[in-house]
């Protein structure tokens, strides 16, 4: 079909040394913007909770992501 699919990124960073991860892909397909966004604050919580209260608060930890139309379904 013609319907656009959306992924996941995921970045942690920390605040104190400007350096994020490396973009974290989730390999789930999402079919619209609300699913992809929906999921992808529930994985911010997660993500934000394995780092922890302790380095969260000394790095200054963030959980950035962004919803992208997958082009590779356009070929």
């Amino acid at each position: 079909g013609a319907s656009m699919e959306y992924m996941l990124i995921l970045y942690v960073c920390a605040s104190t040394t400007s350096v994020c991860s490396p973009a974290l892909e989730y390999k789930t397909r999402y079919t619209d913007l609300y699913d992809c966004l929906n999921d992808g604050y529930k994985k911010a919580i997660v993500q934000m909770e394995e780092v922890g209260r302790l380095n969260t608060n000394k790095l200054g930890v963030s959980v950035k992501f962004e919803c992208k139309k997958d082009k590779s379904e356009e070929a």
